[in-house]
């Protein structure tokens, strides 16, 4: 049951759901031109990280919501009165994590994951390029060393997933 302010609806709701709508829309309708262009150009470092980012907005544009609409779908009205499924550190339904989660929802959650945290890592890594390319102007960046610095830098936060940082989290709040 999808139910954010108890059955009243207020503006700023209705506009913070519209702003983002159309973010969404803008973003996957602009990706695919973005990539069509950086194919379009010379083969070099900042064309390969701008088809990689466009890639991994487009992918995120179109699962993180699937992803938000299920999950607030599928959620119970009110969590903190089920103290054997839930674990909450405040009263409201946000505030609570599910004790027992299935492995289908623990996938879902680590690809929504990735993808978030790989559009965030790939522009950073663009602009850390840029700056080297502007500070260095003859040093040669390696597409592998790149590729290395964007597989480990998404791996690591991602297998911490649902290993020892959940177990830290809830200890926290326990």
């Amino acid at each position: 049951m999808l139910n954010f302010n108890d059955g009243k609806t207020t503006v700023p709701e209705i506009l913070s759901i519209l702003i983002i709508s159309l973010s969404v829309l803008i973003s996957t309708a602009l990706n695919p031109v973005v990539y069509r262009y950086s194919t379009s150009r010379p083969p070099s470092l900042a064309s390969f990280l701008f088809r990689v980012l466009s890639l991994v907005d487009l992918a995120t544009c179109i699962l993180l919501p699937l992803h938000v609409f299920s999950t607030a779908l599928h959620s119970d009205p009110h969590p903190e009165l089920l103290p054997e499924l839930y674990v909450c550190v405040d009263p409201g339904r946000w505030n609570c994590m599910r004790l027992h989660v299935s492995v289908y929802e623990k996938i879902r959650s680590i690809i929504v994951l990735a993808l978030i945290l790989s559009s965030l890592f790939v522009t950073s890594v663009l602009a850390i390029c840029r700056w080297i390319q502007i500070v260095y102007p003859f040093k040669k960046l390696s597409f592998r060393g790149v590729t290395a610095l964007l597989i480990g830098g998404l791996l690591v936060p991602v297998s911490c997933r649902d290993t020892a940082c959940s177990t830290i989290i809830v200890e926290r709040s326990g």
